[in-house]
């Protein structure tokens, strides 16, 4: 889906997970989103991908498990705010563009609110298939039935409505399925993940996010999948199929 205009618009706000105000909704949503993911990632993956990484709390999630961490975004701010938490946990960091990054190969990857941005998100799930090895797991997490009209804003050189945090399109189960496995995965599972009705709950009690607070958002999310605020899916990446099953050189049995 492209864009209806080209003109940029004041990039809002950066959120800041390392200095948040910990007692808000804000924060618990990010918290379980973080979480939730975590615990869909193979258990012991040697190297891991960051995809659009942003100010790198999943990354350092994923680093104090004692994984190898690679993290890649193409905002500057963002990769600033966790410069020193990087160094500490020997977190490769890179400042580039997604269709530009070259990496080797990992055993896992993890991209979290970045297809929604991207025009062409099937290339985008292409591009990142390249950055797994064959049958490397992918955890991938977008909004999940997003209203984008009820958070349009008028663009101040055109006129044209666009969505005030540039998502281009809203996704479901179906479609975000589609999409995966159209472009080098397997879907394994698909979950509706960060219940609102959790983070409300969560934040006016004051409570932690912890592994209770997990097991009732998976519950609630049964109960009220309306509610939901993203779609994760966990795909394996294709392993190439034997051009040549039969052993002959050119594909013939032998005789």
């Amino acid at each position: 889906m492209k864009p209806v205009c080209d003109h940029p618009l004041e990039p809002a706000p950066l959120y800041d997970v390392w200095t948040a105000d910990t007692r808000t909704r804000r924060y618990r949503n990010e918290m379980l989103r973080y979480r939730r993911l975590l615990r869909m990632l193979p258990r012991r993956p040697a190297a891991v991908l960051d995809a659009g990484c942003g100010t790198g709390f999943m990354s350092v999630l994923m680093a104090r498990r004692g994984w190898s961490v690679t993290a890649v975004d193409a905002n500057p701010v963002s990769l600033a705010a966790f410069s020193d938490a990087a160094a500490a946990w020997n977190i490769r960091v890179h400042h580039a563009d997604l269709f530009r990054f070259r990496a080797e190969p990992a055993d896992a990857l993890v991209c979290q609110e970045v297809l929604e941005h991207i025009p062409d998100d099937r290339a985008a799930l292409k591009k990142m298939s390249d950055f797994l090895k064959p049958g490397g797991r992918a955890v991938f997490c977008v909004p999940y039935r997003e209203n984008l009209n009820a958070k349009n804003v008028r663009c101040p050189k055109c006129g044209a409505a666009v969505h005030r945090s540039g998502h281009l399109r809203a996704y479901d189960e179906a479609g975000f399925a589609a999409r995966i496995n159209e472009t080098g995965f397997r879907v394994v599972r698909i979950e509706r993940i960060v219940n609102k009705r959790v983070v409300k709950w969560l934040a006016s009690a004051r409570l932690p996010v912890n592994g209770a607070a997990l097991a009732f958002d998976r519950l609630v999310n049964g109960l009220f999948p309306g509610r939901a605020a993203y779609l994760a899916a966990v795909a394996e990446k294709r392993v190439p199929q034997n051009p040549h099953p039969a052993g002959a050189p050119d594909g013939r049995r032998e005789r």
